[in-house]
């Protein structure tokens, strides 16, 4: 029982809070414990990573969401000209098995679309979810070279 009160407390909002604050403490410590000159490169490779990580994430959202509305708009556009052609160049429309099989496709093919874009949308919130840490550790860096500077510590070894 004890176990799973300690399982249902990890999840708590005042045991998440002292995570969050213990990680803060831990890279604090970490950022003070840097030179002048490893500071700054920190700061320039942190900045130019989540720079590129912008980039690559707007690329990428504009390429996907450019391909997903051309290729939907393709293949049910493909799929009702193949149901339009097959309805009225058979004889016997009265079975409706075209029909079904046409309703089938719709079906399935709005599932996969519906499933690559959840897997899309997933992909896309963890990239944001990773920049939003980097900038976590950015703007430590940042208060960092503030209290330097409050300091008048220069940035050389």
């Amino acid at each position: 029982m004890k176990k799973i009160k300690n399982i249902l407390y990890y999840f708590s909002k005042s045991e998440n809070d002292k995570r969050k604050l213990l990680e803060y403490q831990r890279i604090k410590e970490i950022i003070q414990g840097y030179s002048g000159e490893q500071l700054m490169a920190e700061y320039f490779d942190l900045k130019s990573k989540i720079e590129y990580m912008k980039n690559m994430t707007n690329f990428f959202i504009i390429c996907t969401v450019t391909a997903l509305i051309t290729n939907s708009l393709l293949a049910y556009t493909g799929y009702f000209k193949t149901y339009v052609i097959a309805l009225f160049s058979t004889t016997d429309v009265s079975s409706g098995s075209d029909l079904q099989i046409f309703k089938i496709v719709l079906l399935l093919s709005g599932i996969i679309f519906i499933t690559v874009v959840l897997i899309l949308l997933y992909l896309v919130h963890s990239n944001i979810k990773g920049l939003a840490e980097k900038n976590k550790y950015l703007l430590l860096i940042d208060i960092e070279k503030e209290r330097r500077d409050k300091m008048n510590i220069r940035y050389k070894n």
